[in-house]
Parts: C-alpha cells; structure tokens; sequence
C-alpha cells in the first residue's frame, strides 16, 4: 500500500480532478449566458431581420399557338410482280423405285 502512495503525486487535485472542475465551469458559464440573454444577442447581430419585399408578376400575353407539324405524304410504294422463270431440265433416268401395276 505504501508503494501505492509512492507512485502517484501528493498534489492536492490529481490530471482528472482538474479536467473534470473545468468542464463543470464551462457548462456552468454556458448556462448563464443562456439564462442572461446572450444567446439572442449574438444571433440578432450575426443574423439580422428577414427584409421581405413584394413583386408583382408581369402577366404575359397570350401567345398564337405554334404551328402544326408539316404533313409529309408518303408516295405510295408500286413493288412490281417478280419476273421469275426458272427452266430445269426433266430427268428421265431415275434410280427411284416405281411401282407399275397392270
């Protein structure tokens, strides 16, 4: 237990006393600089009153509609009949198997 006493320092507020007595303070000033209306004075000087001022709208006047799209007309298309004749020569020598009846 002697050892204990040794190593830490005699000193009447220890690091963590004293750290702990300032936030307390601050806290306690913050308070009072709500309370005293502090806070309302810093804002009406950092931030004054809203000017507000009133526009008339400029009516437009009425606009002739646009004008239709052009109608284009497609040409009718004429796709003329195929000209197609194709001549193949008749075989008369077939190896196939026809059936004759009498």
């Amino acid at each position: 237990m002697a050892y204990y006493a040794q190593q830490h320092d005699a000193s009447f507020f220890s690091r963590r006393a004293i750290a702990f007595i300032t936030i307390v303070l601050l806290h306690v000033l913050l308070l009072y600089a709500f309370s005293a209306g502090l806070a309302n004075k810093v804002l009406n000087v950092i931030a004054p009153p809203i000017q507000t001022d009133i526009v008339q709208e400029v009516k437009e006047r009425d606009q002739p509609p646009p004008p239709p799209p052009p109608k284009m007309e497609r040409p009718p298309v004429e796709v003329p009949p195929p000209d197609v004749t194709i001549n193949l020569p008749q075989e008369t020598n077939s190896t196939a198997i026809t059936d004759v009846t009498h």
